[in-house]
């Protein structure tokens, strides 16, 4: 496993009453976001029953979706997996959040999207298939591939771990192969933020060690 990037991480989050998009506060959401992150130029679109906030100087974004109550907050940036400082993520994460959800958060949720190369330069398609599925076929149709779906719990978080081999413009296989981990606390209340922290810094660094066992060449 090499070349291993991250290429999002978000917080989700479920606010324990309905979002009040007519008493969103504006100004507030962009103070935060420009005390956090100095050169911070945000971008609002309001709409309805949606809303939106690109920061593109920092690749973050902010996503309040009324119709499934749920606030999405993303670090988009595209680093090496290991050594990413989510610092000021977490900061300003907990801090508008603060300013969204005035009765509190009833769950949240923790994702990580990345991509990793196969060492042995191996064909991702047929190394999951063969990794996690013993159909010989499918419908009588040749299977030249597969994805895998791994769900556990640690606890009282739930994980739900997909990986899918990449594709090239040719439609054939590639080496490389796609993440996306969501880890998911059901009924907690959003933790300080030193404790948010330390349990997310934790959940981030174990999907690696996680991902070693999994993945053996």
């Amino acid at each position: 496993m090499e070349n291993f990037k991250a290429k999002q991480v978000n917080l989700v989050v479920i606010p324990s009453n309905r979002i009040d998009f007519n008493n969103l506060k504006m100004d507030d959401i962009s103070s935060t976001i420009i005390d956090v992150f100095s050169n911070a130029k945000p971008v609002f679109s309001k709409y309805p029953d949606f809303f939106i906030c690109l920061e593109p100087n920092n690749q973050f974004n902010l996503n309040i979706i009324g119709i499934e109550n749920k606030i999405i907050i993303s670090d988009n940036r595209i680093t090496e997996y290991t050594g990413r400082d989510l610092s000021n993520f977490y900061n300003l994460a907990r801090r508008l959040i603060e300013i969204i959800c005035a009765n509190g958060v009833k769950d949240y949720g923790f994702n990580i999207i990345g991509n990793f190369d196969l060492s042995s330069n191996a064909d991702s398609a047929l190394y999951i298939k063969n990794k996690f599925v013993s159909l010989p076929n499918f419908n009588g149709n040749v299977l030249i591939g597969a994805g895998a779906n791994i769900i556990f719990k640690d606890a009282d978080i739930r994980f739900n771990l997909r990986m899918e081999p990449v594709f090239n413009q040719e439609m054939q296989p590639t080496k490389s192969i796609e993440i996306n981990q969501n880890a998911h606390f059901s009924g907690s209340p959003l933790p300080s933020l030193a404790e948010m922290q330390t349990k997310l810094n934790g959940i981030y660094s174990n999907l690696f060690s996680s991902l070693s066992t999994v993945i053996s060449e």
